[in-house]
Parts: structure tokens; C-alpha cells; sequence
């Protein structure tokens, strides 16, 4: 997990964005819970295109805080129904 911080020197104030950032699929599953797996499904749906900031080949860097947007809007489809 890192803190990203951005800021504007064109008009002389610094504005303070501070975005926590995640890195690889495998960091992304272990700060969610869930199998990396699970992660990459989502990535090869496009579920995650809106939170990856930086993909370059093998290094992939989420915003956490936009992670967690795209997925509360994420419609997961319903699983198996049970048999008893």
C-alpha cells in the first residue's frame, strides 16, 4: 500500500490529493479478501478499468478509493441456487 499525493506548480498552489494506491493484482486481493483470482476476473471484465491508474506490462498500480466505487456499482450475478 502507498500514499500518492498530487499537486498543481503551474498556478503556485499546492493542492493536497492524497489517493491510497495499491500494487498488483496480488496486493489488490489481499487488502479486499478475496482470491487474486477473482481479482483478475474483474480486471478482464473491465470492472477495474476506471481505478487502474498505472498498467505498464507486468506492474499494475489500483486507487484503492475507486476500486471500491466501481465495485459497489458492479452487478454480480446471482450463484447457484440450493438444492435443499
Amino acid at each position: 500500500m502507498e500514499m500518492m499525493t498530487m499537486g498543481s506548480s503551474a498556478t503556485g498552489h499546492e493542492s493536497k490529493i492524497v489517493r491510497e494506491t495499491v500494487r498488483g493484482v496480488k496486493g489488490l486481493a489481499e487488502r479486499l479478501g478475496v482470491h487474486k483470482c477473482t481479482v483478475q476476473k474483474w480486471r478482464n471484465m473491465g470492472v477495474l478499468d476506471k481505478a487502474t491508474i498505472a498498467d505498464y506490462g507486468r506492474i499494475i498500480i489500483f486507487d484503492f478509493d475507486k476500486v471500491c466505487e466501481c465495485l459497489k456499482h458492479h452487478s454480480s450475478k446471482p450463484g447457484r441456487p440450493r438444492t435443499r
